[in-house]
């Protein structure tokens, strides 16, 4: 199925997509999705996703993900996509997200997102760094 025709399944199709047939999905497949359609995948499928996968998402792509989709493939964030986190987006994160980056992905969120996150979170940061 070519790139252009992968853009066009309907919600009910993308959801019916197994785990398996998830992880095989090119990264040009990956790059033609909707924001809408991302957002729409299940646990599972954002789980399949793969570290590749992942960082081929668009910026427009990663900017509309749910923020599950975020603590969900942790993992595989490039420290571009960290990076281009919102104050807002990070307020929505747990310490237990925050737990699980590396030190490169911490040293990757803006500082300017910072106001945007309780002081015991900001702590918690530092300690990590």
């Amino acid at each position: 199925m070519s790139s252009a025709q992968f853009a066009t399944l309907s919600p009910d199709e993308l959801l019916a997509l197994s785990s398996a047939q998830i992880t095989i999905l090119s990264t040009e497949q990956i790059r033609s999705l909707q924001t809408g359609q991302l957002r729409r995948l299940s646990t599972a499928q954002i789980q399949a996703l793969t570290s590749t996968q992942v960082q081929a998402l668009t910026t427009d792509q990663y900017a509309g993900v749910k923020v599950e989709f975020i603590r969900l493939q942790t993992d595989n964030l490039s420290t571009d996509q960290i990076a281009s986190l919102t104050g807002r987006r990070i307020q929505a994160l747990t310490s237990v997200w925050l737990a699980a980056l590396s030190s490169s992905q911490i040293g990757a969120i803006d500082t300017g997102s910072l106001e945007f996150i309780s002081a015991d979170l900001i702590r918690y940061i530092r300690s990590l760094q």
